[in-house]
Order: C-alpha cells, then sequence, then structure tokens
C-alpha cells in the first residue's frame, strides 16, 4: 500500500493501527476494523481487486480537509454522504 509517497505493508498497518492506545482489532463484514472505546478509527477490506488496498481513517472533518488539500491520496469517504 502507498500512502503519501511511503510502501507499507498491510502488516506495518496493521501495527500502527494496535500502537494506539486502547485499540483492538476485529473482523466484521469482511472488514479489518480498528476500535477504542467500542467507536471505529480505521478500517480496511480483506480481500481488495487489482492489487490495490486501501484504509479508511477517522478524523474531523477539519483535518480530513486539510489532509485531502495537501496529498492526492487521500479521498473523501464513499460513505460520507451518508451519514
Amino acid at each position: 500500500m502507498k500512502i503519501g509517497g511511503m510502501t507499507m505493508t498491510l502488516e506495518e498497518l496493521r501495527r500502527q493501527c494496535l500502537s494506539v492506545k486502547g485499540a483492538a482489532e476485529g473482523v466484521d463484514i469482511n472488514m479489518v476494523n480498528y476500535k477504542i472505546m467500542g467507536k471505529v478509527f480505521a478500517f480496511f477490506p480483506l480481500a481488495y481487486k487489482n492489487s490495490e488496498l486501501f484504509v479508511v481513517l477517522k478524523c474531523a472533518p477539519e483535518k480530513s480537509a486539510a489532509l485531502r488539500e495537501n496529498y492526492k491520496g487521500v479521498t473523501k469517504g464513499w460513505y460520507s454522504e451518508i451519514i
């Protein structure tokens, strides 16, 4: 997986998510998810197409807007219009 010009393996992503204090790993509907106190902060699919993996990270709207402006690989979540 390529994030901000860096390449990250699935195991590195997993370790990074689990390094967050209080994080717990789970699987739900073919997605690996990471939660703190029962609230999801990151998830990614167990299977992906064309060797393209993505991760969805939850953050404040103003922070995500700034990240999208500065990094072309950061996009708005497909579900963001639903919630």
